[in-house]
């Protein structure tokens, strides 16, 4: 897009707005064991008003369902809305409503509510984490004429909400998201140039962690000395074992950090007609899982001899410990995989060879990676795992089916009124998730 024509377009002197008329968390899991439905909840209050339904727990306002237009009416009243729900509806919107669509659709209620002398203050909350959280998926990963067409909409919301003289320090709000902006559309200028540095951060992150991290002073993969990605059709590494589990952690840690959330939504990587272009880096992270199993499972039977096989196990163990200390736990299962398979566990007279301290280490491995009660010591682990870590993905994906499958995603038969429960549930999953990328 043309950083001059994004300039002028976001009007940060007087220009008047535009009149003309376009017609018309905090719920968190209570137990990540029990993902598949979604049980009436036990509210003090349940309240049914302006076609919402709001349960008020601990004196607090809870969103469950509503019709589109109705839920940006409960966010339009709510200035103090939790993250969690603001994540729910803007990770999700685009399932129901266009992009384009939502900004006249905000632009009218704003002006409503101009004329009723209403408080924006809820809208102005709205529009700042959009810009904050989800500028560069919605407005700038477009074609340029709708990347210019989507942010002028959004300069005029915010040249309306800046009349807006109930809430103080309005304004205010107002001039740091149209800031924000001119740095996403700086930012995206720049990208579009031949001499850009991929390292060189956006002017957010787009995914806030959800509880406090432990940030270590110096990342724990970078001090490992690796220049060139080991091939995995090598024989048994020859270099330590340290060096290769943390270029196996850098390599995963890529893979996962490209990963989008809205690869993740809608069960979309299950889809064999859009699943690979869509979600072609969750495919890419898949894909790359089985080859390292394979690999594994490839290595082992290789060897000659009962003795070679049984060191060759002996190794890969050891690797699957360096993973766990590095936090690499995709990878941890990535290497059980492939010494589970068939053709490895069919081999009994080597396993018999193996030593009994290997034999302890592996099952506790295959403790920590154990699927039974919903993977309960693996999330343990993850909680208090210190950063940076590479989660196993297919507890997300897991997790995401079930939230998917064991709820609707509209509650009446017309498909209108929908169930925000439902989402509030995705984004609290995918929430985890961002926090690791």
């Amino acid at each position: 897009m043309d950083l001059k024509k994004s300039f002028n377009l976001l009007g940060l002197g007087d220009s008047d707005p535009p009149t003309r008329r376009v017609s018309h968390t905090s719920l968190e899991l209570s137990s990540r064991d029990t993902l598949s439905r979604i049980h009436p909840s036990n509210s003090d209050t349940a309240i049914y008003r302006h076609g919402q339904h709001i349960t008020v727990e601990n004196g607090v306002e809870v969103l469950r369902s509503g019709k589109f237009r109705n839920i940006l009416y409960w966010f339009a009243d709510h200035p103090d809305a939790d993250p969690l729900s603001l994540h729910a509806f803007l990770l999700t919107y685009d399932h129901f409503i266009s992009t384009h669509k939502l900004c006249k659709l905000i632009q009218n209620e704003i002006k409503d509510r101009l004329q009723l002398k209403l408080p924006c203050g809820g809208f102005m909350t709205l529009v700042h984490f959009w810009v904050t959280y989800y500028f560069d998926r919605d407005f700038l990963r477009s074609h340029s004429h709708r990347c210019n067409k989507h942010i002028g909409s959004l300069v005029d919301i915010l040249n309306l909400l800046s009349r807006d003289t109930i809430i103080q320090n309005l304004k205010d709000r107002v001039n740091t998201a149209k800031l924000l902006l001119l740095r996403w559309c700086h930012f995206k200028y720049q990208s579009s140039q031949p001499n850009f540095n991929d390292q060189t951060l956006p002017p957010s992150k787009n995914h806030p962690p959800s509880r406090s991290v432990h940030q270590p002073s110096e990342s724990a993969f970078s001090t490992i000395a690796l220049t060139q990605p080991h091939p995995l059709d090598d024989a048994i590494p020859s270099i330590s074992l340290f060096e290769f589990a943390g270029h196996m952690a850098r390599v995963e840690l890529r893979l996962f950090q490209k990963i989008q959330q809205t690869e993740l939504l809608w069960l979309n990587w299950r889809r064999p007609d859009v699943g690979r272009k869509r979600c072609r880096h969750v495919h890419r992270l898949i894909e790359r899982a089985n080859e390292v199993s394979r690999w594994v499972a490839n290595k082992i039977v290789s060897g000659e001899t009962f003795e070679k096989r049984c060191d060759i196990i002996q190794r890969f163990i050891r690797l699957a410990s360096r993973c766990v200390a590095l936090n690499n736990l995709n990878s941890v299962m990535e290497i059980l995989g492939g010494l589970n398979l068939h053709v490895v566990q069919r081999l009994k007279e080597t396993w018999r060879l193996l030593p009994d301290s290997f034999v302890q280490r592996l099952s506790e491995l295959e403790n920590l990676m154990d699927s039974r009660a919903n993977y309960k010591n693996y999330r343990e682990a993850l909680r208090t795992c210190r950063f940076p870590a590479v989660p196993y993905l297919g507890v997300y994906l897991r997790d995401l089916t079930f939230v998917e499958e064991g709820n609707k995603t509209y509650l009446d038969s017309d498909e209108l009124v929908i169930n925000f429960e439902k989402l509030r549930l995705i984004s609290s999953i995918l929430s985890e998730f961002r926090q690791f990328q």
